[in-house]
């Protein structure tokens, strides 16, 4: 099974008007935005409705709330996927999972991804 690395630091650099994402396994500049997931869950409830966005397709589906990705244990969450160009280059499934979870009327905001070996 793949280890799961987390982190709540969240870098950028800001390059004038804006700030730019940093990776969190090797701080490159160069990340990819891949898909987008919604998970819609209701308080504690034991199903929810997972809908991912990527390139030109969307996908919808109930699912168990267990084991679903979803980054909250509770309630709603979302998940924006990247691909770093500075450590991975874009190979295979290896995303950065930039996690967004709601929990008790705040918003957890973490960094999901395969450490380096």
């Amino acid at each position: 099974m793949t280890k799961i690395a987390t982190d709540s630091t969240i870098r950028y650099t800001d390059i004038g008007g804006v700030s730019e994402l940093l990776c969190p396994r090797c701080s490159g500049r160069h990340l990819h935005q891949v898909s987008v997931v919604l998970y819609d869950r209701a308080e504690d409830a034991v199903s929810l409705l997972k809908i991912e966005v990527g390139g030109s397709t969307v996908t919808t589906s109930l699912a168990p709330s267990i084991g679903s990705g979803n980054p909250s244990n509770r309630r709603h969450g979302l998940v924006i996927k990247f691909l770093c160009e500075g450590c991975r280059g874009g190979e295979g499934d290896d995303v950065l999972e930039l996690t967004l979870a709601q929990h008790k009327g705040a918003t957890e905001v973490v960094w999901r991804f395969t450490p380096t070996p």
